[in-house]
């Protein structure tokens, strides 16, 4: 893939990630106004769902921070080529926001590779 096309697609990603992050914060403060009114009666399951989905919002924030560059550097190192782009741009993510520990940030890619490793063929016994 070109430089052209990577960047294309890294602001095609961080586009598509903010727009759903806009949505997802319009729909939080909706349900919010909603929950406060006293004639609303919320069940626990309902508000559990909505602390969810309002939580996790910050799962679509702060893509820009992302480059291709960072994108290149990830891949060359041969044990996250495997690591689909969806995580590895998360990861990215969370390491250009500063919020994880950098023993956090190892763990995270750790799971990742294991998850993503090719895995041997058991040999019959």
């Amino acid at each position: 893939m070109g430089d052209s096309d990577k960047e294309a697609f890294i602001d095609g990603f961080q586009e598509a990630m903010s727009q759903a992050n806009e949505q997802t914060k319009r729909i939080c403060t909706v349900i919010r106004q909603e929950a406060s009114k006293s004639e609303n009666n919320f069940s626990i399951e309902a508000m559990g769902s909505v602390a969810f989905v309002c939580t996790s919002q910050s799962d679509t924030a702060d893509f820009s921070k992302v480059t291709v560059k960072d994108v290149d550097e990830f891949y060359a190192e041969p044990l996250n080529q495997r690591i689909p782009l969806v995580y590895s741009m998360a990861w990215l993510r969370d390491r250009a926001r500063g919020t994880k520990t950098r023993g956090q940030l190892i763990d995270e890619l750790d799971k990742y590779r294991d998850a993503f490793k090719v895995k041997s063929k058991e040999s019959p016994q």
